[in-house]
């Protein structure tokens, strides 16, 4: 893999997780709203507490694999690796768990960029 090969894998990886994450502000921005009558704000955030912390999750680990962490990235594989098996067993519909399996994907190619871009600035600059 070429340094702009894993620079290119790295953007889709950081694009697929920011997707995820704009799927996840989404469903917050629809609780909120949904809501909105009957409780406020706080009482909002003490019912779907996950999901912020979901959000949280995707933007820090999407904000690292753009910075080329290595952990990130990996980390953010075996995220979406349990969230797809918890989908699976639950009898969740095929299409999600296409979509989980796709994210993999890039997710993987990722990783494999963050692990080649760091080889190869190893390679130019050996102080690296």
């Amino acid at each position: 893999m070429t340094k702009n090969e894993s620079l290119n894998a790295i953007k889709v990886g950081v694009l697929v997780i920011f997707i995820h994450a704009i799927s996840y502000l989404l469903t917050i921005i629809y609780f909120i709203l949904e809501n909105y009558q009957v409780k406020t704000l706080l009482a909002s955030f003490k019912n779907e507490y996950a999901e912020y912390i979901t959000f949280l999750l995707h933007i820090l680990l999407g904000i690292g694999v753009y910075k080329k962490f290595r952990i990130a990235s990996i980390v953010m594989f075996i995220y979406l690796s349990i969230i797809l098996i918890q989908n699976a067993f639950e009898g969740e519909y095929f299409a999600i768990i296409f979509l989980y399996s796709l994210s993999l994907y890039f997710i993987g190619k990722a990783i494999q960029g963050t692990f080649a871009f760091h080889k190869l600035e190893k390679q130019e600059t050996p102080k690296y």
